[in-house]
């Protein structure tokens, strides 16, 4: 009985009487499955219902799906039995993937390192003191051991052996027992001797080692290991430095980097973690080894020849551990263990991780950067365990092996292709043909979702009709390769990469995904929210007390296509209580309103931007960048368009009004709709297509941000002035030379042709050295090359009232000047 999941259920408003209930996983799914689908309702979610379906065995349409996935993968040689380190849980005695681990804990794997044999004497006993190295090729440099003096060290009997080790969570895998329990403070001073160069050593106290890391012993090699080095510093003893690799003609390396980093003692931690990486880097990819037999080797050679020259001499033992702590979703400490008769499904095939790369190649990613992500993750990715002991999970039993169920990372890589079939073979979908589980054989799949064999022989075997077949294979191919997978960045190190190695597998390329967009965590009002801590909001909860436009609002806000944390700020649910029912009164009249100026300039200027700016929103959409989307569209653009309506005649007015509500309707449709009928309109908004077309005119096409950075500019000055005491009442401008304008054109077509400053300088030089003359020009003309634009008088003088408005101040034209520059005119204060 955990508390926490007592805490959840209280959170999400389940009676108590009900608790005890959900002690059976099926309870979760058969009280939250209506739960989810009311919010989604409520929400105003657009959700095809005949597609839903539930992803464990309590589904057998499902499991068939999954069974045949996993023959299909086991036919093509990517399944196996074996031997291999897993991630395990002691207290339930089972493989963590995941999906089983608290969220930080996500994409920690077993790691090798070797185990380097010391020997020593404790309290007369012959024993064993297993060092743990990544580097087993430095055993060559060793000048002491550490250990840690306030830890607890153990000996143990492991095989014919007795090692003495901190670390028993190594017991999973290396099966030993526990003897005799020692301090560390009590084997400081021992002496051991190395099994290879057969030199006595001291162990020597360090606080750094960690007891739980490996077997908490370590060998001190400070001509190689800045940590090493700056200990023995600190305990006052001169390192001998045995220098064993050279990198680029140096041998002294540690001493080079420490003194550059400026590195004082142990406690500069992340400068000698910082030390340690460039050490290794440099000496692993570029030095080479000093020591016979292996000298001249490169030392990610030597590294390799050593560790299988010393298994042999039975002196190394290669071992897995956890390079960092995990913890299982029951709060067990997870640790290694080496699993027998295990399946296992091999992303470790070149062949496979080549086709891999390639549809990563092919695809669109938000955000952008994350495909380099992917890259890196089927490179490394190895060989994963697929399947959990089945009376411990639901999910769908191996097909092969009905003692073993598929786990929950590795039976959903596809399901997105299932979505096309639930509408025809799950019971509760209204255009269900009536199949029982046991007729969707792998050629039904095959022939569905793959093209193979022929729809008579499939009808034959299976007992459904050919017509039947043919509309589902057919709506198979008008909906697949799908446009975007949506998860969350915990999942890329697994999940979403299994994901890809799926698809590329079990489908032709044709019908490779063609996109995944990842976002970050969810914070509530700048902290993490998550069930555990108790920050969360219920779903029915916010729509019942919120609504459903403000719940939505809410989330578009929260943040763009980043790998950060989106924010819900519910700071803002009180403002959109009041702005959003004023919206509904405010609209219908901004839309029937007879007021017009019929200023042309304006109007024509505006009509421009408004065109540009759409085209911004929806590229904001596109991208996914909804915070950025509604913040725009609704705190900014909504503000222009309420400034400029009454220059604009009524059918621009009209159209610039319901393309902006169009928009606004995917954040709020319940409001826009609402709306859309309120000025006279019959159809639903949410069915309307955009109609971006608008009566441009290129000459105005940057006019707005014009006049906003003139009026930006008269402003700052005008504030300037009156902070010295003066009072100021009027602007004069004064417009470009006609000289100044035939520079400003030449600029223009330089930076069209995608000159830098820098090559439109050089290119100046050779053709007319005369202009340099006139460099602060260029460089301002190019600065502000956006807002060039030969039609200022026309702008200026159309926009003459509201420059007046918003600066307080009477614009007066004034005539030509040498230092006016187009898109940057001369202004005088008066």
């Amino acid at each position: 009985k955990n508390p926490k999941i007592f805490k959840i259920l209280e959170m999400l408003k389940v009676p108590k009487e009900r608790w005890e209930e959900f002690s059976d996983p099926k309870m979760w799914i058969e009280y939250f499955k209506p739960y989810w689908k009311e919010a989604f309702k409520k929400a105003g979610f657009s959700i095809d219902w005949r597609r839903e379906f539930i992803t464990t065995e309590l589904n057998p349409y499902y499991s068939k799906f999954v069974e045949w996935q996993y023959l299909t993968l086991k036919e093509k040689g990517l399944i196996y039995k074996g031997k291999h380190p897993v991630v395990w849980c002691p207290k339930e005695k089972k493989v963590v993937g995941d999906h089983d681990r608290k969220d930080e804990y996500a994409g920690i794997q077993p790691e090798e390192v070797f185990v380097i044999k010391f020997k020593g004497n404790v309290n007369g006993k012959e024993v064993i003191f297993p060092i743990t190295t990544y580097r087993p090729e430095t055993v060559y440099g060793v000048e002491n051991l550490w250990i840690n003096p306030e830890a607890k060290y153990y000996l143990v009997k492991k095989d014919n052996e007795i090692w003495v080790l901190s670390n028993l969570d190594l017991k999973e895998e290396l099966k030993f027992e526990v003897i005799e329990e020692l301090s560390g403070e009590k084997l400081i001073n021992l002496e051991v001797e190395n099994p290879v160069t057969k030199e006595k050593v001291k162990i020597l106290p360090a606080n750094f080692v960690k007891p739980d890391f490996g077997t908490g012993v370590v060998m001190s090699v400070p001509a190689h290991a800045p940590f090493d080095y700056m200990a023995l510093i600190d305990l006052g003893i001169k390192p001998k430095m045995k220098f064993l690799i050279e990198t680029e003609g140096k041998k002294n390396l540690v001493e080079e980097v420490v003194k550059k980093l400026g590195i004082k003692s142990q406690k500069d931690k992340d400068l000698l973690e910082k030390a340690t990486k460039e050490v290794y880097k440099k000496e692993f990819h570029k030095g080479v080894f000093l020591i016979e037999p292996y000298k001249g080797l490169k030392v990610s050679e030597a590294k390799e020849k050593i560790a299988k020259d010393l298994e042999k001499e039975g002196v190394l033992e290669k071992i897995y551990i956890l390079p960092s702590e995990v913890i299982c979703r029951c709060g067990a400490k997870c640790t290694v263990n080496i699993v027998e008769n295990q399946w296992f499904i091999k992303y470790s095939d070149e062949k496979w991780k080549e086709k891999a790369h390639k549809c990563v190649d092919q695809m669109r990613f938000w955000p952008k950067e994350i495909r380099d992500t992917f890259h890196k993750v089927i490179d490394w990715l190895n060989d994963w365990a697929i399947s959990h002991d089945r009376s411990r999970e639901l999910g769908t039993p191996l097909p092969w092996d009905k003692s073993q169920v598929v786990e929950s990372l590795s039976d959903s890589t596809i399901y997105m292709a299932y979505y096309v079939l639930a509408r025809y073979i799950e019971p509760n979908s209204p255009d269900f043909i009536g199949v029982k589980p046991e007729q969707l054989t792998k050629e039904f799949f095959d022939y569905v979702l793959l093209g193979k064999g022929n729809a008579d022989d499939v009808s034959s075997k299976t007992g459904i009709e050919k017509e039947i077949l043919e509309k589902i294979k057919e709506e198979f191919d008008y909906w697949y390769p799908l446009n975007a997978r949506h998860s969350g960045k915990d999942l890329i190190p697994n999940h979403l990469t299994f994901f890809i190695f799926h698809h590329v597998a079990v489908f032709d390329e044709k019908k490779w995904p063609k996109g995944i967009a990842v976002n970050g965590h969810v914070l509530l009002n700048g902290e993490k929210m998550s069930k555990s801590k108790g920050n969360i909001i219920p779903a029915d909860w916010a729509l019942d007390n919120w609504g459903a436009d403000i719940s939505r609002f809410l989330i578009a806000l929260a943040g763009d296509s980043t790998l950060d944390d989106g924010n819900l700020d519910t700071r803002v649910v009180e403002k959109l209580k009041f702005e959003l029912p004023n919206l509904i009164k405010e609209f219908p009249r901004l839309y029937e309103s007879k007021e017009t100026k019929n200023n042309e300039v304006i109007s024509k200027a505006f009509l421009s931007y408004a065109s540009k700016k759409f085209q911004s929103l929806i590229n904001d959409l596109d991208e996914l960048n909804f915070r950025s989307a509604i913040t725009n569209l609704y705190y900014n653009f909504y503000k222009e368009i309420k400034e400029y309506l009454p220059y604009l005649n009524e059918k621009d007015r009209k159209k610039i009004l319901e393309e902006w509500l169009k928009l606004m309707s995917i954040f709020i449709p319940h409001t826009a709709e609402e709306i859309w009928h309120e000025i006279g309109k019959e159809t639903l908004i949410s069915l309307e297509k955009l109609d971006l077309k608008f009566k441009t005119d290129k000459n105005f096409e940057n006019s707005i941000e014009y006049i906003d950075r003139l009026i930006e500019k008269i402003r700052e000055f005008k504030e300037l002035l009156e902070r010295k005491g003066k009072k100021i009442e009027k602007v004069e401008i004064y417009l470009p030379t006609k000289e100044n304008y035939e520079l400003a054109d030449l600029i223009l077509e330089k930076i069209r042709e995608n000159k830098n400053l820098k090559e439109i300088i050089k290119e100046l030089k050779e053709s007319n050295p005369e202009l340099l003359k006139q460099m602060k020009k260029i460089q301002t003309l190019f600065r502000n090359y956006k807002l060039i634009t030969r039609n200022e008088r026309e702008l200026i003088e159309g926009f003459k009232e509201i420059i007046e408005r918003k600066t307080g101040l009477k614009v007066e034209i004034k005539g030509e000047d040498e230092n006016s520059l187009p898109g940057s005119v001369k202004l005088v204060l008066i």
